[in-house]
């Protein structure tokens, strides 16, 4: 019985280990304005091209798919928070409470809890390095559009 259980997730882990048929790769930024931004300690989050990923993207919700126990796992080390669980405690021998992070397990944390964490920054690239949204070149069917003139809506 033990071979059917080891033949059954060697087929499925084949399978999962192949590529995507539907991936494309797609960058918002340019390799050379990435590297300006990056520093020493960052961690960069891409998308994978194997169906794995898709498996992971979809269990975790992110658009990303990385190894975030792994990672977790070494913020913990250094005791750096990703997304603790904050309750508040009474202080001894008074009336004041204190809130208390807790950690939580490295192995239950997904992609997104560093998305969401107030503990970690999003680098954007683009922005990072003076964005002006008045400069881009769009290609449009529709005819040019006007900004609207505020002085006239109030009147």
């Amino acid at each position: 019985m033990n071979w059917i259980s080891e033949k059954t997730g060697k087929l499925l882990a084949d399978y999962l280990n192949e590529p995507s048929g539907k991936y494309e790769t797609y960058s918002t930024a340019q390799p050379d304005m990435l590297c300006r931004c990056l520093q020493k300690g960052d961690v960069l989050l891409i998308d994978g091209h194997l169906r794995v990923s898709v498996a992971i993207k979809y269990i975790t919700q992110s658009t990303r798919a990385i190894c975030s126990t792994l990672i977790a796992q070494a913020f913990q080390l250094v005791a750096y928070p990703i997304l603790p669980v904050i309750k508040s405690e009474t202080v001894a021998g008074s009336h004041y409470t204190r809130e208390c992070l807790h950690i939580r397990h490295h192995s239950l944390f997904t992609p997104r809890d560093f998305d969401v964490s107030p503990y970690f920054e999003i680098i954007k690239p683009t922005l990072a390095e003076g964005f002006d949204y008045k400069a881009l070149n769009w290609v449009s069917d529709r005819p040019e559009h006007r900004p609207l003139n505020t002085t006239a809506v109030a009147q």
